[in-house]
């Protein structure tokens, strides 16, 4: 560029004096002052002096040089935009200055930068103008533009070929450096394109003068650059030495040198000497990004060589020493990282003396002080990677998840950028938030095809993860191609065997049972070994429980115990093993079961639903003592064991009152009454319990006129209280249906009628509660019958009876079997009394038809009434 001002200078001075004899004096002075002014470099003033020339001097002949200079000035002084606008408007009076129009044109564009419109600029110019005193320049910043795009083959395609414009403009000037450096680029190009062959023919070819410091250095350092990546490791250490040498005098070559040879050595594990050539990088006159290299690799090679002490005080001195060195950030994420490596490595050997919570609080101060510090460090969104594994370490999950979210927005695309994507969605599959981890542990496969070590580390993983959420969000075909693209890929992974058996048991829960055993089958096959053998098996056993197959069921856990005696999940299959026989009608080996079960795992989960199940078998065996000592058991053994003991309390109460025990009854329901932390719903169920015990013993003492009354008046006020403070409950119209059936009882063995009047006004009320059941509200209207009946009011009594009968209904296809049979033979009954033999053979035979299991005994009914139906007629 230097040689090129000095051309326009004298090219000026020569049309000064090829112009003196026609040019006005004012016109020349005009023009040369302002050409002063561009070469002394005061390019504002020159702009604006030949902009004035180019207006006031319209016509003349040094117009176009004009232009040319005010747009020259604009383009020394940044203003590109400004230079190609004014040049391309006047082009077509360019007259002999076109290829320098052209080529200042392609030079602006270069700076601007738009590399790509630059290419084009010098490539017309190249074709319009090949005699061009610029013809090098131009072939040279071509190609130049094109590597700053990355353009590499466009690169070799205009400068390999020995008549490209390039080579020349080379062969004519063999010593000018842009020749010089033309080839250099050709060299990167090959490297860049992996032709390391033809990249050190080239560089090996190239002659430079000893005046050409930098290109002497650059020819040497690509040459060993070259040789490296061919892996030509020992001809590259040779070289080093002529590299170092050529970069004497000037600190950042130097220093790119010593981080290449340390890379050099450390291919060759010559691994103290390669620390030494990083180390040497380490001052404060070389510049931040090879600091910064040569740093990461000297804290790299000291955890290599063991020197985790030495890495940790190298870093600590360099932030002492250095408290403004713009390189910190980088001794701070390294120093971070070590003690985030040493508290995992704490906590995975257990070490006592070294506290991992210390070591993760550390680390976290040096990742803070590099987000605060250096907001626009590169290492920004690492740092917060590394601070979110810190927070998710101690279960910070909201600060790990801030955190990994900071690090992708900063992260380019990466193996740390997918793993920092992983973490975010194993923080979103702790909060249950299954959708949006399961779009980030796709997002994380789909990074795999560009990322080979995120295939080899974190692949499986993520599919293993896609299944589990897969499952969570009812996924079935997406949980189906991850379990199927991790068995194809991984045969051997850890996470293969775990995904099928998440797979296989979502089948279960699907009901597609007989799939779920197919892909545990598959499991088993294609890993015989696997650790995950007995949760497969006890799986399949599963599947036929929840098919309902439950002898094969039985059969199969009856195998699993057999062989895994001493498995932590023996417990479960024990358990599961005897509610199997159970289901499958072999009650006696069921008991002998659960009972082996509360002997041998008493503080197992399960164990109080084992004694429950114990408890339940003598009570539906009206073994009622025992029955009444198993729940006993099962509340004073597991208190903890939520509403289950709750539930063993009230049903100690109603085996006691089975038995024949009232007095122990309510002693067992008041307690749980009085018991301000048992659930609602049991307290309820406890207080209509206690109103049938103390109807039951108002029954006992009919004798006693005393204790009669009081236990009746208690039995009213247990079912009043299921009415009164929650008439909405479920339990309210059964209890209104209880004070109903109080009343009636009390009228017919108290001969007090008026008590009558008030059965039926409870057993209306429990008709008309919308939560009554079917029946509810049917044993209510037999009620009411009955009452009528006892008063004489035969019709009334009629009407209530055939609102529960069927055929008599206006929804005939639900009702209650046994008070519909109770209603129609209250019914026939009424009709026999008024010897309306007709309707009850009709009532008899309806219930006949209804209830088939009657047959016999109705059938003797109608034959009776129809005798006396015939009797009637004689």
């Amino acid at each position: 560029m230097a040689k090129s001002f000095k051309r326009w200078v004298l090219l000026v001075a020569f049309t000064f004096a090829s112009l003196s004899s026609f040019a006005a004096v004012n016109e020349t002075n005009v023009f040369s002052a302002a050409a002063r002014l561009f070469e002394t470099h005061i390019f504002n003033l020159a702009e604006s002096s030949f902009g004035n020339f180019v207006a006031t001097y319209t016509n003349s002949p040094l117009r176009p040089q004009a232009i040319l200079f005010e747009a020259r000035a604009r383009y020394f002084q940044s203003n590109y935009v400004g230079a190609i606008d004014l040049l391309q408007k006047n082009m077509t009076t360019a007259n002999g200055q076109a290829d320098e129009y052209q080529y200042w044109i392609a030079q602006s564009l270069y700076n601007k930068p738009d590399h790509q419109a630059a290419a084009d600029a010098f490539g017309v110019m190249l074709q319009k103008f090949p005699n061009s005193a610029h013809r090098l320049d131009a072939a040279f910043f071509q190609g130049k533009a094109y590597s700053l795009l990355n353009n590499w083959p466009k690169v070799i395609e205009l400068f390999e070929k020995t008549d490209s414009p390039f080579q020349t403009a080379a062969r004519l000037q063999p010593d000018n450096a842009l020749a010089v450096d033309g080839f250099l680029l050709l060299a990167e190009a090959f490297f860049h394109e992996h032709r390391n062959s033809d990249a050190e023919q080239v560089v090996r070819a190239i002659r430079v003068d000893p005046s050409m410091k930098k290109a002497n250095w650059e020819r040497y350092y690509l040459l060993c650059r070259v040789q490296f990546a061919a892996g030509k490791t020992e001809a590259a250490l040779i070289n080093t030495a002529p590299m170092l040498k050529a970069a004497t005098g000037d600190r950042t070559w130097t220093a790119e040198s010593k981080y290449l040879e340390g890379q050099i050595l450390e291919k060759l594990e010559r691994f103290p000497e390669a620390l030494q050539s990083y180390t040497n990088n380490l001052a404060e006159d070389v510049p931040a990004p090879i600091l910064r290299q040569s740093l990461f690799k000297t804290i790299d090679l000291m955890l290599k060589l063991g020197q985790n002490d030495d890495a940790i005080r190298r870093l600590e001195t360099f932030i002492e020493q250095r408290p403004n060195d713009p390189s910190l950030d980088v001794a701070r994420l390294s120093l971070g990282e070590l003690d985030l490596r040493a508290a995992d490595a704490a906590r995975t050997n257990a070490d006592a003396s070294t506290s991992p919570t210390r070591l993760i609080q550390l680390a976290t101060t040096n990742f803070d002080r590099l987000i605060a510090d250096y907001p626009q460090s590169p290492l920004r969104g690492k740092a917060h990677l590394d601070r979110g594994w810190c927070c998710w370490l101690v279960g910070q999950i909201a600060g790990a998840q801030t955190n990994f979210i900071e690090a992708l927005q900063r992260l380019p695309a990466s193996e740390d950028a997918s793993i920092a994507r992983f973490k975010l969605a194993d923080t979103q599959f702790s909060q249950s938030n299954y959708v949006a981890a399961l779009t980030n542990y796709n997002m994380v496969v789909q990074s795999a095809d560009s990322l080979p070590q995120i295939k080899e580390g974190l692949f499986d993983q993520a599919l293993y993860q896609i299944v589990r959420c897969a499952i969570a969000t009812g996924d079935e075909k997406t949980a189906s191609a991850a379990a199927d693209k991790i068995q194809a890929l991984y045969p051997n992974s850890l996470f293969t065997d775990r995904a099928l058996l998440l797979y296989g048991e979502d089948l279960n829960r699907r009901r597609n049972y007989g799939e779920a055993r197919n892909t545990f089958s598959r499991l088993l096959e294609k890993f015989p070994n696997t650790t995950v053998r007995p949760q497969v098996q006890l799986a399949i056993a599963r599947s036929y429980a929840q098919e309902s197959m439950w002898t094969d069921a039985a059969a199969q856990y009856d195998q699993w115990v057999a062989k895994f005696p001493a498995h932590p999940l023996l417990p479960q299959a024990e358990f599961s093993r005897a509610l199997a026989y159970d289901k499958a009608g072999n009650e006696t080996n069921a008991f002998v079961l659960f009972t082996n079960f509360v002997a041998r795992f008493p503080s197992n989960t399960f164990a109080p639903w084992a004694q429950n199940w114990i408890a339940d078998y003598y009570f539906n065996e009206e073994s009622y003592v025992f029955a009444d000592k198993a729940y006993q058991e099962l509340y004073q053994k597991y208190p903890t064991a939520g509403e289950l003991a709750y539930q063993a309390r009230l049903m100690a109460g109603r085996s006691a009152l089975a038995g024949q025990r009232p007095p122990d009854a309510a002693t067992y329901f008041l307690d749980l009454i009085n018991d301000t932390n048992a659930p609602a719903p049991i307290v309820a169920k406890a207080r209509f319990a206690l109103g049938d015990t103390k109807q039951q013993q108002y029954r006992d003492s009919l004798k006693d006129p005393v204790n009669c009354t009081n236990f009746f008046k208690e039995a009213l006020a247990s079912f009043s209280a299921l009415t009164n403070g929650t008439p909405t409950n479920a339990l309210a119209p059964l209890a209104m249906g209880r004070l109903g059936d109080c009343c009636y009882g009390w009228a017919i063995d108290k001969n007090d009628p008026t008590y009558f009047d008030a059965a039926i006004a409870n057993y209306s009320s429990a008709v008309a509660m919308p939560q009554a059941t079917i029946e509810t509200r049917s044993q209510a209207e037999v009620g009411i019958g009955h009452c009528y009946v006892a008063q004489g009011e035969l019709d009334l009594a009629l009407e209530h009876y055939c609102k529960v009968i069927p055929d008599f209904t206006d929804d005939p296809t639900h009702f209650s079997s046994f008070w519909a049979k109770e209603a129609a033979v209250a019914a026939a009954g009424i009709c026999e009394t008024r010897q309306e033999w007709d309707k009850a053979v009709n009532l008899y035979t309806r219930t006949r038809n209804l209830f088939p299991s009657l047959k016999t005994a109705l059938d003797k009914k109608i034959a009776l009434a129809q005798q006396h139906k015939t009797a009637a007629k004689n």
